[in-house]
């Protein structure tokens, strides 16, 4: 049978896609590859032999199509999650009149690059240490955000392990291609005062002193 003739639409096609966590958060621009069916240039589609009645053998099934691996590039909008699927029109086999669409399934990360970035929903995480230079005084923490920024944050005298220190509106859009962002917290997991650092080592010295 002729396969143009038919008038045989394209199939959908379906891929799966990873992506980062910077890439979830901020969007960009994502290479897949899948399996696609592509018109065969042997048989131009029609499943025989130009001006003949003889199969084509180098299609599949004389269909008028071979499957090949092709590479498609995704555009990723900020603040998708996993899960999420993705569409690109025309991408999927092909056919006539219309190519099928190529339909492909986010599976974003949820920590980021050197593990210094967690995601849970819109909000993000990084765990910090804090230093004193002495008891009762304030300090301050040098943080990097998802883009890549470094900053400075105020850290209370009285600050606790396990309080989060936060900056609204740099975590992931709430919904994708959502202006309104969640937020990022910079957990304190340690405290250390360099007074004790100071007091043990003049105490090593004096151990030192006192043993010669």
């Amino acid at each position: 049978m002729d396969r143009k003739a038919g008038q045989t639409p394209g199939k959908d096609v379906y891929a799966d896609l990873r992506c980062t966590l910077e890439e979830s958060v901020l969007g960009g621009k994502v290479k897949v590859s899948y399996p696609r069916r592509v018109i065969c240039p042997t048989c131009d589609g029609k499943g025989r032999l130009p001006q003949t009645f003889i199969d084509c053998d180098k299609c599949e099934n004389n269909c008028g199509l071979v499957t090949r691996e092709c590479v498609a590039t995704v555009t990723v909008p900020p603040g998708v999650a996993s899960g999420a699927t993705l569409r690109l029109k025309g991408e999927g086999d092909q056919g006539s009149p219309a190519d099928g669409d190529l339909y492909v399934k986010v599976a974003a990360e949820t920590v980021s690059k050197g593990g210094i970035i967690r995601r849970q929903g819109a909000d993000l995480y990084t765990d910090v240490v804090v230093r004193y230079p002495k008891r009762g005084e304030d300090t301050s923490v040098r943080v990097r955000t998802v883009e890549g920024d470094w900053g400075t944050l105020k850290v209370s005298a009285d600050a606790k392990i396990g309080s989060a220190l936060r900056i609204g509106g740099r975590g992931a859009p709430t919904a994708p291609g959502e202006t309104t962002r969640g937020d990022h917290f910079f957990v304190i997991t340690k405290i250390a005062f360099d007074e004790d650092v100071v007091k043990a080592s003049g105490a090593d010295e004096g151990s030192e002193d006192g043993a010669n």
